[in-house]
């Protein structure tokens, strides 16, 4: 399958995807829309103290459109590895907190999930948790004459993400700079 991302007309939130099969007949269309900053932010606010008192990180807000029903997709984080119950848990005690505050109303549906192994990593939290491992990164800018690098995380401090090479240099990435990090999964 392809992917095909494009900007639909004035709409700089909102995009379609596409997903082709081969003989290139369109299968599926989803309209994705990127949060506002305020919603996620008071989304966040609201619900991340409960979830703090229960050992649960809240990792990202997703929010999508799918055949005129809107999906709020909260990724969760917990020490030893996110489960079903902590999942069903997490929409139980969120989703009436989210409908008296009206942030979830009508047809409109939360999920909850853990991100994954190849979550993304935004923030120096994140990166903390990947200590020891193996991420890729990709920069905004080039550093060094290069966007892309793979490393083991040795620290992060003040924004900065060290990374130690496969030739033991170390690298030192802002983390304003980072535009995509992960990490690298190993079989």
């Amino acid at each position: 399958m392809y992917l095909l991302l494009e900007e639909w007309g004035k709409f700089t939130r909102s995009f379609i995807l596409f997903y082709f099969s081969r003989c290139g007949i369109a299968t599926k269309t989803h309209l994705v829309e990127k949060m506002n900053p305020e919603l996620n932010s008071s989304i966040s606010t609201l619900i991340r103290p409960m979830l703090s008192d229960d050992g649960i990180e809240l990792v990202d807000i997703e929010y999508e459109s799918i055949s005129r029903r809107k999906v709020l997709r909260l990724l969760i984080h917990k020490p030893g590895g996110v489960t079903i119950e902590d999942c069903q848990y997490v929409s139980r005690l969120i989703e009436p907190v989210l409908a008296v505050n009206e942030l979830l109303v009508g047809d409109d549906v939360l999920e909850v999930a853990s991100p994954g192994l190849d979550r993304p990593l935004k923030t120096e939290s994140d990166f903390r948790r990947a200590f020891g491992h193996a991420v890729k990164i990709i920069t905004n800018s080039p550093i060094n004459s290069r966007n892309q690098f793979v490393g083991e995380v040795n620290r992060v401090e003040n924004g900065i993400v060290e990374l130690i090479d496969a030739s033991s240099k170390r690298i030192q990435i802002p983390l304003s700079q980072i535009a995509k990090a992960q990490l690298e999964i190993e079989f």
